[in-house]
């Protein structure tokens, strides 16, 4: 016996196919295909911490979204989420190479501190300080007291003898008298 075209199997196989093609175009060109990029872009030894970090996320959704009827509460993606956190690598004790030269950026350092010190400035890098100063050890943040006393003091001492310095006004300039025309 045959079976007329268009039966039950032929519909799951063409409902399979359609399903496929959906997938195929996905992948190619939709968002799919952005995270599959964007994750092949991610250092091998990195990309477990975030494909576990996205499985949860799937799974939270898909739980929260399970109950969603229950409890009115959905859940959306962070668009601004952070996935990487930033390690900061100890410090070396070494001193820098010859090739460093410390006064281009001691200079440039120095003329932005005056405009560090405008509000809408200060409102930036205070709490920035505030956080970083937290995760110093006593050690680093005693090191760091010491640099900044000892700049203080040598900013200060070059302000007095700037102030000490007598002002120098143009001397006048005698006037020379000319030679009459001789007719």
């Amino acid at each position: 016996m045959s079976r007329a075209a268009g039966g039950p199997e032929f519909d799951a196989l063409a409902a399979l196919l359609g399903s496929a093609r959906d997938l195929v175009v996905e992948l190619a060109q939709g968002s799919t295909q952005r995270a599959l990029r964007a994750l092949a872009a991610i250092p091998p030894d990195e990309r477990m911490a975030v494909t576990t970090a996205l499985e949860r996320a799937a799974e939270t959704w898909r739980q929260n979204e399970s109950f969603t009827h229950l409890h009115k509460v959905r859940v959306r993606a962070n668009p601004n989420a952070q996935l990487f956190v930033r390690i900061f690598d100890d410090v070396e004790e070494e001193t820098p190479s010859q090739d460093f030269d410390v006064l281009p950026e001691t200079l440039r350092v120095m003329r932005r501190l005056g405009a560090s010190m405008r509000p809408e400035m200060r409102a930036i890098w205070e709490p920035a300080v505030e956080t970083a100063r937290e995760m110093l050890t006593p050690d680093e943040l005693q090191s760091c007291v010491e640099f900044l006393s000892r700049a203080l003091e040598m900013v200060s001492e070059a302000s007095v003898a700037a102030e000490e310095q007598p002002v120098e006004r143009p001397r006048p300039v005698a006037a020379v008298s000319k030679p009459a025309k001789r007719s």
